[in-house]
């Protein structure tokens, strides 16, 4: 079975509560066992971002296998104007890809729920 990977984009700022934690933590659990995802990757500018890395970490001791990457961003001001046209390019086919795995992920949910 091919190892699919998830990436996460959250806002840099947020208030963590229990039960947003539980609810990532349910989400990434049903990522790894319903839709066979094993590589997490991960940036390194957002309080969301390490909610999620924690999140997979404590996983990681239930799904060993589970492997955790993480992307470090360079400053935001010092982009070359090729490289940001090619981020806009990368964008647009991440963009069209993340909305079929959404509408995958909400069908897995209304599956669950319907259990």
């Amino acid at each position: 079975m091919e190892q699919k990977v998830c990436c996460f984009i959250g806002h840099r700022n947020i208030i963590v509560t229990k039960k947003l934690e539980e609810t990532v933590y349910g989400v990434i659990e049903q990522l790894i066992v319903c839709c066979g995802v094993g590589v997490f990757l991960f940036g390194s500018k957002s309080q969301f971002d390490d909610l999620c890395r924690y999140v997979v970490s404590s996983l990681k001791e239930k799904f060993p296998f589970l492997k955790r990457v993480a992307y470090t961003a360079r400053s935001e001001g010092c982009v070359l104007e090729c490289e940001r046209d090619m981020f806009l390019i990368w964008f647009v086919i991440f963009y069209e890809r993340l909305k079929k795995i959404v509408k995958i992920f909400n069908n897995v949910i209304k599956s669950a729920k319907n259990d």
